[in-house]
């Protein structure tokens, strides 16, 4: 996954069935790449208004993306 990339909404398979996440006023989402040598972790970012990460969700365990 390309960092910077902005997302809309994610979904990912949790206890309940299918759980999504989007952003609320003052916040985005946004995808980041950490890369490390021999593999690659993708994330995405809900951030705040400055620019202060809120949450960090796996993109292993994301089962769709909306893109924004």
């Amino acid at each position: 996954m390309e960092s910077g990339k902005m997302v809309k909404r994610i979904w990912w398979n949790g206890a309940n069935g299918d759980e999504s996440k989007s952003s609320k006023d003052g916040q985005h989402m946004v995808t980041l790449n950490e890369y490390h040598g021999d593999y690659d972790l993708d994330w995405v970012l809900l951030v705040d208004g400055n620019g202060k990460e809120l949450e960090r969700h796996n993109g292993r365990y994301i089962a769709s993306i909306e893109w924004a």
